[in-house]
């Protein structure tokens, strides 16, 4: 019971001053950014903070947040990976440092790598001392930052799937691009009738324009059908969203009537 007893204050002493030694360096982190990225099998995360002290003659102990479940735990100091103690809580982690000799008063790299089950939904983090600034990636998106935050501050942020990047959706520029390749169709119809057309014959030029303005309404009308039937593929393959679905469909719709009402026109002059 006595050995018990002077285990268990032993451990008390130990994190008692290193919370002692820790005010007394004045830690504070410079930066904090954190890089998330999803695999196959894992999610990857990568801590990297600049950490500096004020007050004392050299860094003895630092102090991490680490979420519960991870694996493949590292933690470097200026490229040095260092011995780890783990408390009950399972989530601090608490580094030695005295044997590598750094003044209080030097900027240090930390380097912290693990790796988290890939069913994690949500990201959850605590800080251990004051932070000027933190930021947070999920494959290489940002989707969080913060300014003067204070030590035991916890945040959770959800990670969401790549193509939403956890804030925005991406811009879906199909239209545009169903819009320009019409226009240069119609470019190369133009061109093609404009070379297409006799030099001679001059009874007969008075019709080529009408001639001419049919072959182009009729080919119009078969470039706005074979684009709306390329919507509708695309749809049903779930390339594009529905309201984008449905704008181009309405407005190619709309084109397609509009050039059969004046091809209907100009044959019934014809006639």
């Amino acid at each position: 019971m006595k050995k018990t007893l002077l285990i268990i204050v032993s451990i008390t002493i130990v994190f008692l001053l290193a919370g002692i030694n820790v005010a007394a360096q004045g830690i504070s982190v410079q930066t904090h950014d954190i890089s998330i990225i999803e695999e196959n099998d894992k999610i990857t995360v990568h801590e990297n903070l600049e950490i500096k002290g004020t007050i004392g003659s050299t860094y003895k102990t630092l102090s991490f947040w680490i979420p519960t479940g991870n694996s493949n735990l590292k933690i470097s100091v200026n490229s040095q990976e260092i011995n780890m103690i783990t408390p009950q809580n399972q989530n601090i982690y608490v580094c030695n440092l005295s044997g590598l000799n750094i003044s209080a008063d030097t900027l240090i790299k930390v380097d912290i790598n693990y790796d988290l089950k890939t069913d994690t939904a949500e990201f959850q983090k605590t800080l251990t001392y004051n932070t000027s600034k933190i930021t947070v990636e999920f494959n290489n998106k940002q989707i969080y930052t913060a300014m003067n935050l204070q030590k035991d501050t916890t945040f959770t942020i959800k990670l969401v799937e790549k193509e939403t990047a956890g804030i925005t959706e991406k811009p879906d520029y199909s239209t545009y691009y169903y819009i320009i390749g019409f226009l240069i169709l119609i470019i190369i119809v133009l061109a093609y009738l404009q070379v297409k057309k006799p030099q001679k014959q001059t009874k007969a030029k008075k019709h080529i324009p009408q001639t001419a303005s049919e072959e182009l309404l009729t080919t119009r009308k078969a470039l706005l059908l074979e684009i709306l039937k390329e919507i509708e593929k695309k749809y049903r393959a779930k390339q594009i969203s529905e309201d984008t679905y449905n704008k181009l469909k309405e407005y190619y719709k709309q084109e397609a009537v509009e050039t059969m009402k004046q091809l209907e026109d100009m044959k019934s002059k014809i006639k």
